[in-house]
């Protein structure tokens, strides 16, 4: 606070004193200087418990047989989960509140008052489908087939140009790789490659494995070459067995639109932007992740709190004290995070207007769907005289996408006739999987 009777001058440099000192301490405390309006929104909001900084990966990142830089990783990004929820007795007795869980092993088809009902554990034998059929496997053999096992390591395999990668291709989590700490030749070092993969636009692929036996990853090694900080981001990548292909229509089939409607467009992407530049340029202004001073962003994750998590503990807040309260209603301010902006919406209203007026718009009806058919009903049928339209409606179990079915082949009658004719001369028959052992029979007594 300003003395009483100081001028304005006066008033600015205590100010900036008490500022420089609160600042000060807040850096060597590693906290932060809020004012006094977000701290009071920020009390309403359940915090995360506070994890210590701990290493995942302290080994050498090998970039080539000759050069092997020891380096330490940090998880940098990660889902957040809610706690597990803990089984204990409703009313609480003098020996706890403690249960356990017992798994009983019984045959499939047989009564629970019939001897033989139970199974021990040590005559159940794990296995695995591969088709219509299932491979057993003793217990000591499944860490061998489901893991691949090899050594801790960071290993690069080659560098891809950084357009090469889509951000999609990006997967959590992700990973801040620095030098080994009090390591003067690994920080230079490790800020070398960082600063060149920079300058160049280069990613590294490598074989990573945090501990030994664990599954390897194929991941990326993203550079970060700021003026204070200098690392590389890890990111796991898919493998092709991750990969999901989706095929959509043609667009250069399609009509090409106007200058009109690609300008509408362009307006309303700008209008809603959620980044916008303050104009500030001092020194004292944060950058934001592009490395952009006086930036002011709406939902920065950093100050964004997820909503579900929110309302778990809040409602958990509320029934620790009366276990019969209603769930509370979710706080406004978390609410908002699921809401567009109302001043960004605002603002954005005349290019909407703009693409109304540039596009047609026609609601289209949603078309009926016939009830799917699926191979089990086919098989239960008693009646083996399936007409071949009744079959190309059928769709493969298990197929929900409606893009990979396999359509039964059409199946041909022979007349009674053709029995008389010469081998080479007769119907040939398509034998499908739909009634096998029908078409079996037809095949057979043609010869």
């Amino acid at each position: 606070a300003a003395s009483a009777g100081g001028t304005g001058a006066d008033d600015d440099g205590h100010r900036a004193k008490v500022e420089g000192f609160l600042q000060d301490m807040a850096n060597k405390t590693d906290g932060i200087v809020q004012p006094s309006t977000n701290v009071l929104d920020n009390l309403r909001l359940f915090m995360k418990k506070v994890k210590l900084q701990r290493t995942k990966y302290r080994e050498i990142l090998q970039i080539h047989p000759n050069m092997k830089i020891p380096v330490w990783s940090y998880i940098k990004c990660k889902r957040e989960p809610l706690p597990t929820a803990k089984k204990k007795l409703k009313v609480p007795t003098e020996d706890g509140d403690q249960v356990r869980t017992d798994t009983q092993y019984q045959k499939v088809g047989v009564g629970d008052d019939e001897d033989d009902a139970d199974i021990q554990l040590m005559d159940i034998a794990k296995g695995f489908r591969f088709g219509e059929t299932t491979v057993a496997v003793a217990e000591h053999q499944i860490e061998n087939i489901t893991k691949y096992q090899c050594d801790r390591n960071m290993v690069c395999i080659g560098a891809v140009s950084a357009s090469d990668i889509p951000s999609h291709y990006l997967m959590p989590p992700c990973e801040c790789v620095v030098a080994e700490e009090h390591n003067k030749p690994a920080a230079e070092a490790l800020a070398a490659v960082a600063q060149a993969l920079e300058e160049l636009r280069l990613y590294l692929i490598c074989k990573y494995s945090y501990c030994k036996n664990a599954q390897p990853k194929l991941c990326i090694l993203r550079p970060e070459a700021k003026r204070t900080k200098k690392c590389l981001y890890l990111n796991p990548i898919p493998y092709h067995e991750d990969m999901r292909t989706l095929d959509f229509p043609n667009l250069e089939a399609m009509k090409a639109p106007s200058e009109a409607q690609l300008n509408a467009v362009d307006t309303l992407i700008d209008s809603m932007k959620m980044t916008k530049h303050t104009g500030g340029e001092g020194e004292d202004d944060e950058e934001d992740e592009e490395g952009v001073k006086g930036s002011d962003e709406l939902l920065r994750p950093r100050d964004t709190y997820n909503p579900t998590n929110q309302r778990f503990f809040q409602a958990l807040l509320v029934r620790a004290f009366d276990p019969q309260a209603p769930i509370p209603e979710l706080d406004e301010k978390i609410n908002s995070y699921l809401r567009p902006d109302t001043e960004l919406a605002s603002a954005a209203q005349p290019a909407v207007d703009q693409i109304n007026g540039a596009f047609t718009f026609q609601k289209v009806e949603a078309k009926a769907v016939g009830r799917k058919r699926y191979w089990r009903e086919v098989l239960k049928q008693k009646d083996e005289n399936v007409f071949h339209a009744d079959l190309e409606n059928l769709k493969v179990e298990g197929d929900d996408d409606g893009m990979g079915g396999q359509r039964v082949p059409k199946v041909e009658e022979e007349d009674d006739s053709e029995q008389q004719l010469p081998a080479d001369k007769r119907t040939k028959h398509t034998i499908s999987t739909g009634q096998t052992i029908k078409h079996f029979n037809v095949r057979t007594r043609h010869g």
